[in-house]
């Protein structure tokens, strides 16, 4: 009778190294270091660290190429945070991991998958382009005391923009065009001496940005005295805007 025994094992660093698992290879990361690598369509870069309680890693994945997901898995091999920033297959991913118990910690990198709701050709299309170069950079690995500290400075730093907002803010009574401009009394002072203002908007679909900018520009022509409005749009259809303002 043939016995086969099959022999596992992981060799664990320092805190300070992560390892990383790809096929039958394996490949330690130092803190402070940057790796770059390929990922091919329905590959998996696994990563390892061990981390004591209270320990937390930052790191970013910088996609050159491939779209990616991230996949963090807790000691027992439960998935805790899955990261997909919506950047397309170029700009950071950032990982940022707390541990809440002592163990090894699991990061495995993924190209992202198809709209499950396209063509079964679209799909294979997309995960057919979807391969390409990303880097792993940016490791940082805090002690305990360390991630302690940074949450103390962060704190500050909040309590600082919270006090600088209440200090310089000014509240606004409404948003809507017509309703006066007691609340935008400030701006006559800010506005004094300029020539130019430029307005945009956080989205192109909120309508409270739109209403806002239009009585901000209620404001300019009958308080400031501006004369003038430019917008990037079709000539055409500022040519009846136009002829309306002018003519009525």
């Amino acid at each position: 009778m043939e016995i086969i025994i099959v022999i596992s094992c992981y060799i664990f660093l320092n805190k300070t190294t992560l390892i990383a698992q790809s096929g039958n290879t394996s490949e330690s990361i130092s803190q402070g270091q940057s790796i770059q690598k390929k990922l091919n369509k329905g590959e998996k870069h696994d990563y390892i660290i061990q981390l004591n309680k209270g320990e937390y890693l930052e790191m970013t994945v910088m996609q050159n190429g491939v779209d990616v997901t991230i996949d963090i898995s807790d000691p027992e091999n439960n998935i805790i945070k899955t990261l997909d920033t919506p950047n397309g297959q170029f700009g950071p991913e950032s990982v940022e991991l707390y541990s809440e118990s002592e163990g090894t910690y699991r990061i495995s990198i993924n190209p992202l998958a198809g709209d499950p709701t396209l063509s079964d050709s679209a799909k294979s299309d997309y995960e057919n382009n979807n391969q390409g170069n990303y880097e792993i950079n940016s490791v940082i690995i805090l002690s305990e005391t360390e991630y302690k500290n940074k949450i103390e400075a962060l704190k500050l730093k909040q309590a600082e923009i919270i006090s600088d907002i209440k200090k310089y803010s000014h509240p606004l009574n409404t948003v809507v065009p017509g309703s006066g401009f007691k609340d935008l009394k400030f701006l006559e002072s800010v506005l004094k001496n300029v020539d130019y203002v430029g307005l945009g908007e956080a989205t192109h679909g909120t309508k409270e940005f739109f209403q806002m900018k239009a009585r901000i520009l209620e404001f300019l022509v009958k308080k400031m005295g501006f004369t003038v409005f430019t917008i990037e749009a079709a000539y055409a259809g500022c040519n009846n805007i136009n002829d309306y303002v002018l003519y009525g």
